[in-house]
């Protein structure tokens, strides 16, 4: 590892680039950056397809934000001296990144070669012989902390070996063809909740686990109220209006030339786990299974700057109201949130115009969308058209009729009949704790055989509002005793905000090894997780009208089961899986072993004393039937 700057060389380097950015500013420093990259290496221009090709391109707008996105970014960079922990993942991941715009090794060369005479053209005299040899320093670090292992892998964007988390689907599914939403790419595993249209959906959970931290586009979730609305970067405007000393109507490149965050977030659903509560009751919504979330890497504008920019009257701004292209029943989709959350820093809420460091997705709101970590996603208004300040909360028909949780005695009538669709006590903003198994998979067979004598469970969990998840703890006597699990937390790799404000925006990992003759003598297992202020998952859903925020015990049983080839083998069955599956009267049926309060075992969708399917795992264990599961 090369050298670590000395502290005089860290005074050295934030003096002179303080006289920089006060100064020429950062978009000339950026622009005289280029300038003189491309000047002592031509064959570079090749790498920027947004504006090599333009006549003039140095006057062109993509060459200019360009130039102060990348000065930008260095600029954030050294802020960041002080914090190594932060600053060496954000280095590191950003290189994963130019290794996908085809940079090479030797290019970081030229462009410490070419910081350095910006530095010194910028600073004149002031850029001396010991200044120069602390940024030499200092930029060692980064090159090698910015090429690590990157070069040496081709899959440097990969999630363990599976789709890279910008992949995006290509082909029309046939079941959009006859709909609106016939030019929108959609990846055909994506299992849909709501039939052809509008467009909600879910990965298989174990496809979403498997993929790793990150989800790429075309596994994201989606939900949708209407068809998918055609926006256009070029034409696409976000208007900034009410209690505002100077109204805003921002272009698609004059965000992108703001100020940017880049952070990861986990978007959750508010109808995460839903399907569990039609179970027990039908609810007004649809069936969402455990896999209704995402996690990526948001880019865009903090919502402080804007509102900063537009001069927000202090002392009357109470709500910040947000409303989407889609052109629904009862109007555009619009909600609003709290103004301190809004201007929170340390809350992240962002305008956001890249996910995983690419252009934004038509059914993720493509060109621009609100990210607020830590809520729920029903908030984040997707096409984002309008940002209003105001003096009362959102009076949008969706803001009132939408993302509620009300006591469970309410029912569809009753909420009509007495108002409480309006009652603000029963908005669901921020996240609750929630947690779910993934493996085993649903209807994963585990066959004992002679070997190996454990299997390791293996799920999620995620908070709410930024709390940490503690702990995740499991249980193999319906709830009675509870054993601690390892618990992982790859937002620390990817994110400042864990460290720097104690904000986790994201789910973490959970596993725990059994030894499968615990798993023989089990009739389930259950998980809950904890946060750091105690709050933890209830042993027992509470029902409401809407299905939100479903957040009880994850509970898989476990059958014994005689395996086609003559063994014997374990096979573990969710809740429920995702989707409206119907029995062969057209019934709605769980998938899995939930069913109806009132129904037979049959009724569950499972099929007791089958042949096991035939996708299961080899794992060891002793021979022999127990008899775990006496009917």
């Amino acid at each position: 590892m090369a050298p670590l700057p000395t502290a005089e060389q860290v005074t050295l380097i934030a003096g002179a680039w303080s006289k920089v950015t006060g100064g020429p500013g950062l978009q000339a420093a950026g622009e005289l950056f280029f300038k003189t990259l491309f000047a002592a290496h031509p064959e570079g221009l090749g790498l920027f397809k947004k504006f090599a090709s333009l006549p003039n391109y140095e006057e062109s707008e993509p060459f200019k934000e360009h130039a102060l996105s990348v000065i930008s970014t260095i600029d954030k960079a050294l802020s960041l001296l002080g914090d190594l922990d932060t600053l060496v993942p954000v280095l590191a991941q950003l290189g994963e990144r130019h290794v996908r715009y085809g940079v090479e090794a030797e290019h970081y060369d030229w462009v410490g070669e070419a910081l350095i005479e910006t530095l010194a053209a910028a600073l004149g005299d002031s850029f001396t012989p010991e200044t120069k040899s602390a940024y030499g320093c200092l930029y060692a670090v980064v090159a090698e902390t910015m090429k690590g292992d990157n070069y040496a892998k081709s899959d440097a964007w990969y999630n363990n070996g599976a789709l890279p988390v910008t992949h995006v689907a290509s082909a029309i599914d046939e079941r959009d063809k006859k709909t609106p939403d016939n030019w929108v790419p959609r990846h055909p595993e994506l299992i849909r909740l709501t039939g052809k249209h509008p467009f909600n959906c879910e990965p298989p959970l174990e496809t979403l686990f498997h993929q790793g931290f990150l989800t790429p586009p075309s596994l994201h979730y989606v939900r949708n109220h209407g068809y998918c609305p055609k926006q256009s970067w070029e034409d696409h405007i976000v208007t900034i209006d009410g209690l505002v000393d100077t109204p805003l109507s921002l272009t698609m490149d004059e965000l992108v030339a703001m100020p940017s965050l880049t952070v990861p977030v986990t978007l959750v659903c508010a109808g995460n786990r839903r399907k569990e509560q039609n179970m027990v009751k039908q609810t007004i919504g649809f069936n969402w299974g455990a896999a209704g979330h995402a996690t990526g890497m948001w880019t865009g504008v903090r919502l402080s700057d804007i509102l900063e920019k537009a001069g927000y009257d202090k002392s009357k701004a109470r709500h910040v109201e947000f409303v989407g292209a889609e052109d629904l029943p009862n109007g555009k989709y619009g909600t609003s949130i709290d103004i301190n959350t809004a201007m929170d820093r340390a809350g992240d809420v962002m305008i956001a115009y890249h996910y995983n460091g690419e252009r934004l997705e038509p059914d993720h709101g493509f060109p621009v969308r609100v990210i607020i970590p830590g809520w729920i996603g029903g908030r984040m208004v997707k096409w984002l058209k309008s940002i209003s300040v105001r003096d009362t909360p959102s009076e949008n028909y969706y803001h009132y009729y939408d993302n509620r949780i009300m006591p469970p005695h309410v029912d569809a009538e009753l909420a009509k009949a007495e108002g409480w669709w309006f009652k603000p006590e029963n908005l669901f903003n921020e996240l609750n704790i929630n947690s779910a198994i993934a493996c085993p998979h649903h209807e994963e067979v585990v066959a004992l055989t002679p070997g190996n004598e454990y299997y390791t469970v293996r799920g999620y969990a995620y908070g709410g509002g930024g709390r940490k998840i503690t702990r995740v703890e499991l249980s193999y006597d319906c709830g009675s005793t509870w054993s601690l699990c390892d618990v992982v937390y790859p937002e620390l790799e990817h994110s400042y905000a864990p460290k720097t404000n104690n904000k986790w925006w994201c789910w973490c990992f959970y596993s725990i090894e059994l030894p499968m003759l615990m798993l023989m003598q089990c009739k389930e297992l259950r998980c809950r997780a904890w946060d750091e202020s105690s709050n933890l998952q209830p042993a027992d859903l509470t029902w409401n009208l809407m299905g939100m925020g479903n957040n009880p015990h994850f509970r898989v049983e476990i059958h014994p089961v005689n395996l086609q080839d003559g063994g014997f083998g374990l096979r573990f069955v969710h809740p429920t899986i995702a989707g409206p599956i119907k029995n062969e009267e057209g019934a709605l049926v769980s998938g899995g072993w939930m069913g109806t309060p009132d129904a037979p075992r049959e009724s569950r969708g499972v099929l007791e004393g089958a042949a096991a399917p035939q996708r299961h795992t080899l794992l060891g264990g002793i021979p022999g039937r127990a008899d775990v599961h006496p009917q």
